[in-house]
């Protein structure tokens, strides 16, 4: 006990947030302290090591990266590491790390198959649109990226108020992995969207439509948020202010959903997510929704891609602090 309150006390003045961070997600043995668990809590199994105390201190004054943060605790509190046993679970960068290495080349395999039997049904199997013509085929690619541009938006507000509230690193790095691939998808919904206007409206853009202002708004949301993260000195600070923008931004999701129905809009109403069911004929549909599972799947798999690259470079950070600190 004693051992304990002396490390608590030290770590309040000391803690560092590369540190603080890696208690909330990352098991590990601490030699002559004891166990950290992957939600923070510190299981004391010996007298507490002087030296690994030093280092923390070291760690502040001599890496950068690992600046203290306006903390009182090294491990979190109780409060905020008891979430979800699901969130607590996939917190856990080694479950995460065995998990998706063979997770992340099935869910490749599966979207290929997906995505290229639907670009194959549209092309070259389902008939013409009775009113458009050959140019509806385009909507094989447009629908699909403007569901996935919504759809990632949420995502990292959900990934960002993860972290905000239970501070789970790999929350963080989720949703810093989520924001490049969401802006490539809402880039390509708008270019599809531009072409596909073109020759059915006479015009590749048009201001006054509601939708098309709405998810170039949602883009500049996502480039606006790497630009932000990229501009603070600390990773927690671009966690930080990253959430902050990305939870308040989500309300542009259900704006442009609703931008039909609330606003003047050259686009058609919903055919496919509506009260009434899908008014899409069938031969289009089917391909439709394949194609946009296929999509989703291949996000999973990129988001899953960039999030093991971002957990070794954090890795090879922590490490590389530690042994200027001497460890």
């Amino acid at each position: 006990n004693r051992g304990s309150r002396a490390f608590n006390n030290l770590a309040g003045r000391n803690a560092v947030d590369g540190v603080r961070g890696q208690t909330a997600y990352h098991r590990t043995k601490v030699r002559g302290v004891g166990r950290i668990s992957h939600h923070g809590s510190i299981r004391w199994d010996g007298a507490p090591n002087t030296r690994f105390l030093r280092s923390i201190s070291n760690i502040r004054s001599n890496a950068p990266e690992y600046r203290p943060a306006a903390i009182g605790t090294m491990a979190l509190n109780r409060e905020r590491a008891m979430c979800s046993p699901m969130i607590s679970y996939l917190a856990n960068p080694h479950r995460f790390m065995a998990l998706s290495d063979w997770l992340a080349p099935a869910l490749y395999a599966l979207a290929t198959a997906m995505i290229a039997y639907s670009v194959w049904q549209g092309l070259y199997v389902v008939p013409p649109e009775r009113v458009q013509g050959d140019v509806a085929r385009i909507l094989f690619i447009h629908v699909p990226s403007a569901w996935l541009a919504m759809g990632s938006y949420v995502g990292l507000a959900i990934a960002s108020f993860i972290w905000f509230v239970w501070r789970h690193e790999l929350a963080d790095i989720a949703a810093k992995s989520i924001a490049p691939l969401g802006a490539g998808y809402t880039a390509l919904c708008l270019a599809t969207g531009s072409i596909w206007g073109k020759p059915t409206w006479g015009t590749w853009w048009q201001w006054e439509d509601a939708r098309m202002v709405s998810v170039l708004v949602m883009l500049f949301l996502y480039l606006g948020y790497m630009a932000l993260r990229a501009a603070m000195d600390t990773r927690q600070k671009a966690a930080r202010a990253g959430a902050i923008l990305a939870m308040v931004g989500v309300i542009n999701v259900p704006l442009i959903k609703f931008s039909v129905d609330w606003f003047t809009s050259l686009h058609q109403d919903a055919s496919v997510i509506r009260a009434g069911g899908p008014a899409m004929a069938p031969e289009y549909l089917t391909p439709l929704l394949i194609g946009a599972l296929g999509h989703m799947l291949l996000f999973a798999a990129l988001v899953m891609t960039t999030m093991r690259s971002e957990v070794r470079l954090r890795q090879v950070a922590r490490y590389r602090a530690m042994q200027l600190a001497g460890e």
